[in-house]
């Protein structure tokens, strides 16, 4: 029951910085604290991050380390000896845990969008005109009530890095929250001026209490994927 907790505030997590347009160049976040848990981010590129993470009530410390797998990231959760605990990774449709399913994609949605609905902030170094491709939705619920989790599953929603500050800063507010499922929508987009070496990808995720998609708690803003799935050697 803790586990379906947390993955429930987790999602929620990601809609804590709804007029945010992230780009990978504001990758590093400072400490990031509130009264129940401490983030450090010890390293963080592009393909990796490394960070610390602190229960200030039980002072255990625990470490994420996001490691690209194929194209796709892959967090890893490692207890204070260097223990691996968990393994959060993204299959398929699903968001899995040690391979038990957390998270699931239950849909996909076309919607007519103007291309320029979604414009970039301080957030973006470039201005990028972005092109709506699809919209899914889904569903998780809480499997462990525990901050490594936490940023680990919005890390694997949102396709980037654990360290990176979008994630750590959500992660934070989902302290003391009693959800035990949240339902999500992500709305995809795609540069429009792509070209054959180029296809910058980015999302914006909505969070919501109800199944009826009702309810509304929260939207990441547009986040764009640290990978250029047209410019990697994979």
């Amino acid at each position: 029951m803790k586990a379906r907790k947390l993955f429930t505030v987790i999602m929620i997590c990601c809609l804590f910085l709804s007029t945010l347009t992230f780009n990978s160049n504001k990758v590093l976040a400072e400490e990031i604290e509130n009264t129940k848990v401490k983030y450090t981010p010890l390293e963080v590129s592009n393909s990796y991050s490394k960070v610390m993470v602190e229960d200030l009530e039980t002072g255990e410390v625990e470490y994420i380390e996001s490691v690209l797998e194929e194209g796709e990231f892959v967090h890893y959760v490692f207890n204070s000896e260097g223990e691996e605990k968990y393994k959060v990774e993204a299959v398929g449709n699903e968001i899995q845990l040690n391979g038990e399913v957390i998270a699931t994609k239950t849909s996909e949605i076309t919607e007519k969008l103007k291309m320029d609905t979604v414009k970039p902030t301080e957030y973006s170094t470039q201005a990028i005109k972005w092109e709506y491709t699809t919209t899914s939705s889904g569903n998780s619920s809480w499997k462990y009530a525990q901050a490594t989790l936490i940023a680990a599953v919005i890390a694997t929603l949102l396709g980037v890095p654990a360290g990176y500050s979008i994630v750590l800063t959500i992660a934070t507010t989902f302290a003391g929250l009693e959800l035990t499922t949240v339902y999500w929508k992500k709305s995809h987009y795609i540069d429009a001026n792509r070209t054959y070496s180029t296809c910058k990808l980015a999302s914006n995720t909505s969070f919501y209490k109800y199944s009826n998609y009702t309810g509304f708690i929260k939207s990441t803003g547009l986040v764009e994927n640290s990978i250029d799935p047209c410019n990697q050697p994979y």
